[in-house]
């Protein structure tokens, strides 16, 4: 796996509610020289500073040595590899120049960005000046590509260690909760067991790069963005993985994972696995599906008329059943029935949780009474959001399997 493409980032921090700054490019201190002279058209492609996040770039500052009327564009392109494919591009600009000075003009409407994405500047004139830049100190410096370009391709002979003066800024939207995987757990449970979550995430894009975190909620508290997490930023058809995400963290015990993306950036596929680790004697376990943020018939959020159903073990004398709910921002309002096979109500009871609540507990915690083979459990929701799941592990070998609520017309 390319180490330039991935890196992790084990800490907490907050995702803010406003809007964070991005920037494409770079200006430097000193602009001391022109950029190389090829036949016009030329496009200068920036490498240095990609795009630092998604967003909206909607001013850019150039350097120019001329003043020129229709002289200038501003491109943007995906770099897949050594591949340069253009998305957009704005102007053509006027120059306005004595000597060697720079200029801000604004991109009507912003260019939508994601991070690794690159700005150019083409120029597009004969005689008109050229786009400057500060010789010898670039890292990755610029490309050239011959004409009005759309796509091209970087290589030595094209690539000049300069920092061309060119920069790009704008506000990316704060992040978003995308998904959630509704239990998560590092713990030992009863029977000797020993309970712990895998994690794999793999960005399906075979462009753009997923940058995101996870979040851990821990049981019997609300969540916040604060809580711990773990970011990661993961290349074009790349996976990363957590044999025990929770521990991942410096965290113990159970709870909730959110899966967090910047704005603009795509879902990656997430799956999850919950494990009996024995050592040597290998795991059992069931993958837990990651839980979107859609609503409405047929999904695994439950919301204010709808009505979901879990159903008991078949044999409860050999298997024990936990009942998990995680509300979501809105808080909810649930009661949650114990029925008979004849619809017979044996336990009831109505509990309301503040947002982005966790817990697990065992089923009479809820009922009362012990749960029998073959009933079923009524959830309605009478207020707000909440997944609601029920987890029946094995008294012998401790194999987990889960099972959700799954929203339905209550009526």
């Amino acid at each position: 796996m390319r180490k330039a493409a991935l890196f992790l980032l084990l800490h907490s921090f907050a995702v803010s509610v406003a809007v964070a700054q991005i920037s494409v490019g770079v200006i430097p201190n000193t602009l001391n020289s022109s950029d190389a002279n090829f036949p016009t058209p030329q496009t200068d492609v920036s490498l240095e500073n990609p795009a630092t996040g998604s967003g909206s770039i909607d001013t850019v500052t150039f350097a120019w040595n001329a003043s020129c009327s229709g002289v200038a564009k501003i491109k943007f392109f995906h770099r897949t590899g050594n591949t340069l494919n253009m998305f957009a591009e704005r102007g053509p600009f006027n120059t306005f120049a004595i000597g060697r000075v720079t200029q801000v003009v604004p991109l009507n409407p912003p260019v939508g960005v994601a991070p690794g994405d690159l700005i150019a500047i083409t120029r597009l004139l004969e005689n008109c000046g050229n786009a400057l830049a500060e010789a010898g100190t670039g890292t990755q410096g610029y490309v050239v590509l011959q004409g009005d370009a759309t796509s091209g391709t970087i290589s030595a002979g094209n690539t000049f260690h300069d920092r061309l003066g060119l920069m790009g800024t704008g506000f990316a939207p704060a992040a978003s909760v995308q998904g959630y995987i509704p239990v998560v757990g590092s713990t030992q449970g009863g029977f000797g067991s020993n309970f712990k979550t895998s994690v794999q995430i793999f960005n399906s894009s075979p462009t753009s790069v997923a940058t995101g975190k996870l979040i851990f909620h821990r049981s019997g508290t609300s969540g916040t963005l604060n809580d711990q997490s773990l970011a990661f930023n993961i290349g074009p058809n790349e996976i990363i993985s957590f044999t025990d995400a929770v521990a991942g963290m410096t965290q113990t015990g159970i709870g909730s994972m959110d899966v967090v993306m910047s704005a603009g950036a795509q879902l990656p596929i997430v799956v999850s696995r919950i494990y009996n680790d024995q050592g040597t004697n290998g795991t059992s376990g069931a993958f837990e599906d990651l839980v979107t943020t859609a609503t409405g018939t047929g999904t695994r959020i439950l919301t204010l008329g709808t009505v979901g159903f879990l159903l008991t073990p078949i044999e409860p004398a050999r298997t024990r059943m936990n009942i998990g709910v995680r509300s979501l921002s809105s808080g909810a309002t649930l009661t949650l029935s114990l029925e008979d096979t004849a619809g017979h109500q044996l336990g009831a009871v109505t509990k309301t949780y503040d947002p982005d609540f966790f817990e697990q507990q065992g089923s009479d915690f809820f009922f009362g009474v012990a749960v029998g083979a073959n009933q079923k459990i009524r959830v309605t929701v009478t207020s707000g959001s909440a997944i609601v799941y029920g987890a029946t592990t094995d008294n012998v070998t401790n194999d987990p399997s889960v099972q959700f609520a799954i929203a339905q017309p209550s009526s």
